[in-house]
């Protein structure tokens, strides 16, 4: 028996070997990096002022724009010739508990700038005391504006008591001016920013639909959201929740930089929001690695969608699902360009986003 000991002794180290490997493998990822938004501010609603959607009982001399607009279906243009453009708005709103109102305005070009006199936004309230503040000039482009309550022109204006809405566009003499606007609303501010490095500091703000208060990306341009978190492994998976108010672009970015420049980024792109691509940003160049068509639309506004990535050595499965129970493989691929970095979202459209998680 002795003489056959040492090879009793391999045998189970062979078999220990094996179930520690099988055990290694099939390790269960940890959460290492979460953020609900709808929790974390669910204690600060926005209040939505105005969308320019059909339907909102603007009166005056204006145009609906489903092209100059990025937050919803449409806009609205406001031309002046001569005399001032008054267009309100009949709405009953308590602006008491909020600091500042914010709004979206377009001016197509420099030329068109020089052209405007003056733009004004007033509150009115029923007893007819207003509360206006003239807007400082504007670049091109789509311009964020910033107005702090306690900047308007006002007397004992009663914030809480607001009935009707104004937007006054005068021009130069002699000159015709045109803006767009695309949403008007108040929000309190987002105090931490602890969980973000980069962020598209015009376009990264609030709002809520329905009950619920998302993190919300609209932007006309392509925008990048980097997160705190970086993936030092090289075995993780990293799922956005996210609903859809306007299609555009809408992806993951992982394993990159903090410049955004080198790492991997997993899109849903295209005119109709139908195509998907891996791609990945290496020495200066944006190479795709795989992409394809989606079998079906799988995104529907204001529904819920998750998108993820899973990644394990130089392997990567690309999923998403409608429920965060069943996920659908858009394929698995290889690639060995990158092997840790940050995690973000990049978006061109308006996204209302739920949660972000990482599991390693």
């Amino acid at each position: 028996m002795k003489k056959y000991a040492s090879y009793f002794v391999l045998i189970f180290l062979f078999f220990l070997l094996a179930f520690v490997l099988k055990n290694l493998q099939n390790k269960e990822r940890k959460t290492t990096f979460n953020i609900n938004f709808l929790e974390r501010y669910k204690d600060v609603p926005t209040l939505e002022i105005a969308g320019f959607e059909e339907g909102e009982n603007w009166r005056g001399n204006f145009t609906r724009d489903s092209g100059r607009t990025f937050d919803g279906d449409t806009g609205m243009n406001i031309f002046t010739q001569g005399k001032p453009n008054i267009i309100t708005l009949s709405k009953p709103l308590n602006l008491t508990a909020f600091d500042a109102v914010f709004a979206y305005v377009n001016i197509d070009t420099e030329e068109m700038i020089k052209r405007i006199d003056s733009l004004v936004i007033g509150f009115q309230t029923k007893d007819n005391n207003k509360a206006t503040f003239v807007v400082p000039p504007l670049k091109p482009g789509w311009n964020l504006l910033s107005l702090p309550k306690k900047d308007f022109k006002q007397n004992q204006f009663d914030w809480g008591q607001v009935e009707e809405t104004s937007v006054e566009l005068t021009a130069k003499k002699g000159e015709t001016a045109q803006i767009a606007l695309d949403r008007i609303w108040t929000q309190k501010s987002i105090k931490d920013k602890t969980d973000f490095i980069v962020y598209p500091k015009e376009f990264f703000n609030l709002k809520t639909a329905g009950k619920k208060t998302f993190l919300h990306l609209g932007s006309p341009l392509l925008t990048q959201v980097l997160f705190n978190k970086s993936v030092e492994e090289n075995d993780f998976s990293y799922t956005v929740s996210f609903a859809p108010k306007k299609f555009g672009t809408f992806g993951l970015s992982f394993q990159t930089n903090t410049k955004i420049d080198e790492g991997y980024f997993f899109a849903i792109e295209g005119e109709q929001t139908n195509t998907w691509r891996l791609y990945k940003k290496e020495g200066g160049k944006e190479v795709t690695i795989a992409q394809d068509s989606l079998k079906s639309n799988i995104f529907e506004k204001e529904a819920y969608l998750w998108l993820r990535v899973e990644k394990k050595g130089n392997k990567m499965n690309l999923s998403f699902s409608v429920n965060n129970q069943q996920y659908v493989s858009f394929k698995e691929v290889e690639d060995s360009s990158f092997s840790k970095g940050y995690v973000g979202i990049f978006s061109k459209g308006s996204y209302l986003i739920n949660s972000v998680e990482v599991k390693e």
